[in-house]
Parts: C-alpha cells; structure tokens; sequence
C-alpha cells in the first residue's frame, strides 16, 4: 500500500515526533511515497480545529492514513495533531481554477484549466524541463498568484515531491544582493526567473552576487518574456558560473505549462532561444498565407495539436 503524506508544522514541534508516526506506519507495511516537512507559526496552526489532542493520537492518525490515498496533517502543538484532511476525489474536467487575464487587450478573460490535463502536464514538465531531483531546492521567483506561481511553486514541484522555496519580498532590498544571499543562504539548486529580474540585476553590476557563493546552483530558468542573448549571457556566467544550463521556456496563461523549451542535457543550447517545442507539442511558424515559413524568416507562431493542459474555456 502506497500514500504520500504532507506533513505541515509549527516551530516548536521536533522532528522525532513526526518520526514516530512515520515508523509506526512502516511497522503496518504502509511505504510512503512522500514525506514533505512544511514549517508554519503557532498562530496558523491554531486556527484549525483539534481533532486530536495528546500523544496517545496515533492510532486514530493512522486510521486516517489508510483511508485516504494522499492526506495532510496540520501541527497545533508538540503533542497535539489538528487537521487530518483525506483527498477527495474528482472527474478529470473538473475545474481546477480560473484566471483572469487582460493580457493586451485590457478586457478580463477567464481562463479555466481542468484538474488531470493540468496536473499531468506540471508533473512532467516539472520533471523533464528542470530535471528535478528529490535534494532539489527550487526556487520560482513569480509571484504565487500568477499562472507561473500556481504551475512551478505549487502544482509542479510539489506533485514531483520537490522542495518548493518562496520568497515574498523585492530583490533589491534591503539591498540589492537579496536574491543571491538566499541563494547562498538555503543552498537553492534550481533558479527560475524572468529577464526583466535578469536585465535589473545586469544594471546593479556583477558586485552583488560576487559577494556570495552561488556553487549550489546547478539549473536556470527564465519565463514571462523572450530573454534578449545579452541577458541570456550574463546570467550563465555570472550566476550559473558557465556550467548552469539555462532552460529558457515559452509559454501562457491560457497553455498552462511550458510549451517551447529546452531539455537540459539533452538540447543544445542558444542564447535568446526557447529553441523547440516540449515532447508532444506540435508549433510551427507561419506567414500571413498560413503557409509554414521558411529558414531565417518569422511568422506566427502556431500550435498544431492539443495538449493536457490546454484551456478548458475562456
């Protein structure tokens, strides 16, 4: 019997605790396929309603376990377990959110993405795009409420059972080696960013991250906006020290995942360049006659077949 478990506590709570419970279910033949630590404040975890208060909880823990194929457990104190939440289940069109994008036009639009297709395509590309590993550290810079943030903080990283890292602050202050002193500072592996982040951080000058050990990082990312080679370049050697392969990804709203990308290890690299599309994506470039455009000529840019992710409506 397999179940992930999501385990979500405050300060106070030691490890050794949560290890009980975890041996007690392994003494039962129950492999976890996860074990995730999540730390959260006293005050938060208080907010839920105990279920189960002193040490004798264990037993009523694991009969929440088994019952459900993945469930979290939320810490109110070093002896006490407040949330014990089983998953529910769903049909594979359900919605899994909207967003409302005005992109250019100025008018809202609400795009919808399903709960399979979406989930789906974040464990892969997660997985093939960035290489993601389970000691990875992977730090999204986008803001959480963004397609970016929801795709590779949340839905991709945490499905894969990767170390999500967030961090909700300018990258400028108190001074403007703030991102690199967290690099430094939690050993953050793979970074993905946008170019407008790359071209401010070009302008403040190669002194703030030389300040600072960046050897952790081994993967860099770039979303949002073509990245110009320039940028491309400085963020290869002065960050990724030339040996961080820079996976430059194209992508939307409405697509949901990353489309267009390089494959570290696999691609060969070119500064500026999204380079082709994701395994099992069809995109081509056309001109204004539909037809496909030649070599060293621009066009459209269009998709040619559905994907998992793609949207559900506007």
């Amino acid at each position: 019997m397999e179940r992930t478990l999501v385990l979500v506590k405050p300060d106070g709570v030691q490890r050794g605790l949560i290890g009980e419970v975890i041996s007690r279910l392994e003494r039962r033949g129950l492999r976890l396929v996860a074990a995730r630590f999540m730390q959260v404040n006293q005050e938060l975890a208080e907010t839920h309603y105990a279920i189960h208060k002193g040490k004798p909880f264990y037993e009523g823990l694991i009969r929440y376990i088994t019952s459900a194929p993945v469930m979290a457990m939320v810490w109110e104190g070093p002896n006490a377990v407040v949330a014990v939440r089983p998953t529910m289940g769903a049909q594979e069109d359900h919605t899994a959110f909207r967003f409302y994008s005005s992109v250019s036009t100025g008018k809202p639009k609400g795009v919808q993405h399903s709960t399979a297709g979406y989930l789906l395509w974040s464990v892969l590309t997660m997985k093939w795009t960035f290489d993601i590993r389970p000691d990875d550290l992977f730090w999204c810079t986008a803001d959480i409420g963004w397609v970016t943030g929801h795709s590779y903080i949340v839905y991709g990283p945490l499905a894969n059972g990767a170390t999500s890292f967030m961090y909700e602050g300018a990258p400028d202050f108190p001074k403007q080696d703030r991102w690199w002193k967290l690099v430094e500072e939690y050993g953050i592996t793979i970074m993905y960013t946008a170019p407008t982040a790359i071209r401010a951080c070009m302008r403040w000058g190669d002194d703030w991250p030389k300040m600072h050990d960046l050897a952790s990082l081994r993967l860099l990312g770039t979303v949002g906006e073509p990245i110009n080679p320039e940028a491309w370049r400085w963020y290869y050697r002065t960050i990724g020290g030339s040996r961080c392969p820079v996976v430059d990804t194209w992508w939307q709203t409405e697509t949901g995942m990353i489309l267009i990308t390089p494959l570290p290890g696999i691609s060969t690299l070119k500064p500026g360049s999204a380079v082709r599309p994701y395994p099992g994506v069809g995109a081509e470039v056309v001109d204004e006659t539909g037809k496909v455009a030649t070599t060293n000529h621009g066009g459209y840019l269009v998709l040619t077949r559905p994907w998992p992710a793609m949207l559900l409506t506007l």
